[in-house]
């Protein structure tokens, strides 16, 4: 099959759905199929993919490092779609690059199929002070949802999200779950190394990965954690990796919470071999994240034996098991608290839940993608 990946956001933007797209489209190259990737340009800071042709669209600055595309000043795009012989178009986005393909699939008759990622309510409420601009916003991505010929959402828990928001296709809608792409950590003394760097050696490591903004609830598990450290137990390490507006209140409450000797600010990790030893040399993931549609960093992290603690019945809890894989908490404090001290004073389950993680909650691209290439099969034939 030849397919074109669209998404209004690329690289050197680090997030959820570009890492999606980019090792989907590796995947499904390995197994032979054409796939070529159309972007906003990033002029100044242009990343290129190994094995993939990329179209950029004229953008301009969007804030915080994102570009909004201008489809219609980019010169040659209405043929790319026109002339380039695809058997699908798969987006990534609701937004102008994305409606711009998505009217010209229409028009000639080519598949178009859309991966939800993003709860884009709690997105438009967090960014968006006025409700009528929150309310057309909803409505915009909504249309371009509903006239996809597939929709693909990355957990159960986003189709019932989908609902919320009035879709009337909630019964046609796949589930597919994303893989993790992150290798193995080094071998020899790169993790040790890391431990004792970070003073981790003889210390129980928690640890976050992501970007640093109010609705991944880093905050929670810093609340959490202070009530922890006022009950006596002080011998532990909270590594918080990743970068945002959002890192400066959380300093603040470090401090609040008299935790600046627990926790270490890494800052933003792109190189995926260097987050990985920061897996291996963590002993337990806290995602109480009600926000993410997956928990991508829940599967890395799985793929390194490091388990995860997340929100009970959250999208990101979804394929934990219990005790097995992972743990899945209630959202309440006070709870959270007195788990966490369980596990600081029996380690045990934990090592169990990592080895769970790995045979369990972590998927490989290679089966992730024959999933979606059974579904673009489906939207191919009709």
């Amino acid at each position: 099959m030849k397919i074109l990946q669209v998404s209004d956001s690329f690289y050197p933007n680090v997030d959820g759905p570009n890492a999606v797209m980019l090792n989907l489209s590796l995947a499904l190259q390995k197994l032979g199929h054409e796939v070529e990737l159309l972007v906003p340009d990033y002029p100044k800071n242009r990343v290129e993919a190994e094995g993939l042709k990329i179209y950029r669209c004229p953008s301009i600055p969007a804030g915080k490092g994102y570009r909004c595309a201008l489809p219609f000043l980019g010169r040659g795009l209405k043929k790319l779609i026109k002339n380039g012989k695809f058997d699908l178009i798969h987006l990534h986005s609701c937004f102008p690059l994305a409606k711009f393909a998505q009217k010209l699939g229409r028009k000639y008759k080519i598949p178009v199929m859309i991966t939800v990622h993003t709860k884009f309510r709690d997105e438009f409420e967090n960014r968006l002070k006025l409700k009528c601009l929150q309310r057309f916003m909803m409505h915009y991505i909504m249309k371009c949802i509903e006239r996809c010929d597939g929709i693909v959402s990355v957990s159960r828990g986003m189709v019932g999200t989908l609902e919320e928001y009035g879709s009337k296709r909630c019964k046609d809608i796949k589930v597919i779950y994303n893989a993790a792409a992150t290798p193995p950590a080094a071998e020899g003394g790169a993790v040790a190394a890391l431990r004792k760097k970070l003073g981790t050696e003889d210390k129980f490591s928690f640890m976050f990965a992501g970007r640093l903004a109010e609705v991944k609830n880093v905050q929670f598990s810093l609340a959490v954690l202070g009530e922890v450290k006022k009950r006596g137990y002080k011998d532990f390490k909270f590594i918080i990796v990743g970068d945002g507006d959002y890192g400066k209140t959380l300093k603040k409450l470090t401090a609040e919470y008299k935790l600046t000797e627990n926790v270490v600010f890494a800052g933003r990790i792109s190189d995926p071999q260097t987050l990985a030893n920061y897996y291996s040399a963590s002993d337990l993931m806290l995602f109480p994240s009600t926000f993410d549609t997956f928990g991508l960093v829940v599967s890395e992290a799985a793929s390194n034996c490091l388990p995860a603690a997340a929100i009970k019945g959250s999208c990101s809890a979804e394929r934990i098991e219990h005790g097995v894989s992972g743990f899945a908490w209630e959202y309440d404090k006070c709870v959270w608290v007195e788990e966490i001290i369980k596990l600081l004073e029996n380690p045990a389950p934990v090592k169990t839940a990592g080895e769970g993680a790995k045979n369990y909650v972590c998927l490989s691209w290679d089966t992730v993608s024959k999933e979606y290439l059974d579904f673009y099969n489906e939207l191919k034939n009709g």
